[in-house]
């Protein structure tokens, strides 16, 4: 019994052998490393607030679906590993800040300044924490899409207009929202070839699982994080809903998780651009988002592709002709002067980008 498999509490089940001692804030031993736990003690380990336990692999491993990681069970075990897994947490957010903020941009000096407030809040909860180090423990690729979900949330929501509050609940939800997911077998998250009908309804039960967790932890308004669940479920159905009355924290949440999903990399293959990535979202309009949330959206990230509309502040419209973030090569079609001259954003500082057009 050399190994150890690091396994959630709620995958455990009676009889399974303990692989450290487990120790209280006090550094009490409250359960001695090898012995067979029952199910009364898991019910308090669970009233313990404790998520992951070190088991000794036995011959029912093979059946159960494991997080198996080297080192997970710090957080129960060790306050210096929370402070070092906020700290990473919050370097490998700040690398899709940057990848999303444009600093020649003069507003977006405010906006990475509040983004990064709002993140630094969200970890600071160890619920959260608990729950970042799981999925980064089960998949990085779930763990780098939630990290940009998260960042791409907060941008949006700024603009959008929401208050502090508002951004911080949202956050902490989207740091969540992919959750569910270490509930599935893995083999189906990595499986490189279509999912059958069978697998493709497993899957979808992450949606399930991530609303239990975030309603279990009392910590949530449950009218945002189940709209914001429920469209997730509809949006990767790609089942049309133009049902009324979704809250605004909820189409912020769902236009950001889209956007990362395209553009994030998994196993079985490649993000597409950023750039592709917005002309998905036009495409997506009226249908999973409005439009005002995907102009807003395009807008404030500056990933004009090419062929979209564009009004400028002279109050010109033009093309984009060759992409630029923020300031493409485009290609005036509305006035009477200028139509047809070619304009190179990046070498003209008086002509800017007023908005993005969608028809």
């Amino acid at each position: 019994m050399s190994s150890i498999n690091y396994r959630h509490i709620r995958k455990l089940k009676g009889g399974e052998i303990l692989a450290v001692d487990i120790k209280n804030a006090n550094g009490d031993i409250l359960y001695k490393k090898g012995i067979a736990l029952t199910l009364e003690q898991i019910d308090l380990i669970k009233n313990a607030d404790i998520k992951i336990l070190p088991i000794f692999p036995n011959k029912s491993d093979s059946k159960l679906n494991l997080v198996t990681v080297d080192d997970a069970s710090k957080f129960i075990l060790n306050k210096k590993y929370i402070s070092f897994f906020r700290k990473l947490v919050f370097l490998d957010a700040k690398k899709f800040i940057s990848k999303y903020i444009d600093r020649t941009e003069i507003t977006q000096d405010i906006i990475e300044n509040l983004v990064e407030e709002t993140i630094i809040s969200v970890i600071e909860d160890e619920f959260i924490l608990y729950e970042i180090d799981i999925m980064k423990a089960y998949d990085i690729y779930i763990y780098e899409q939630v990290l940009s979900t998260t960042v791409v949330s907060i941008i949006v929501a700024i603009v959008f207009g929401l208050n502090k509050e508002e951004i911080l609940n949202l956050a902490k939800i989207a740091m969540l929202s992919d959750i569910g997911k270490v509930y599935i077998e893995k083999s189906l998250i990595e499986k490189k070839s279509e999912l059958t009908s069978k697998e493709k309804k497993l899957v979808k039960n992450y949606a399930k699982y991530g609303y239990k967790l975030i309603k279990n932890s009392n910590r949530f308004d449950m009218s945002s994080s189940y709209a914001m669940l429920y469209m997730r479920k509809k949006i990767e159905e790609n089942v049309t809903d133009t049902k009324e009355g979704i809250d605004d924290l909820t189409m912020v949440l769902s236009v950001a998780s889209y956007f990362s999903a395209v553009v994030g990399d998994r196993v079985y293959r490649k993000g597409i651009n950023p750039y592709e990535a917005c002309s998905k979202l036009v495409e997506e309009v009226g249908k999973s988002f409005s439009k005002e949330i995907v102009i807003k959206t395009i807008n404030i990230l500056g990933y004009y592709n090419v062929g979209m509309l564009v009004e400028l502040r002279n109050g010109e419209t033009a093309r984009v002709l060759e992409v630029n973030r923020f300031k493409p090569l485009v290609k005036v079609i509305s006035s009477m002067s200028l139509d047809g001259k070619e304009i190179d954003l990046s070498k003209n500082r008086n002509i800017k980008i007023k908005t993005v057009i969608i028809n």
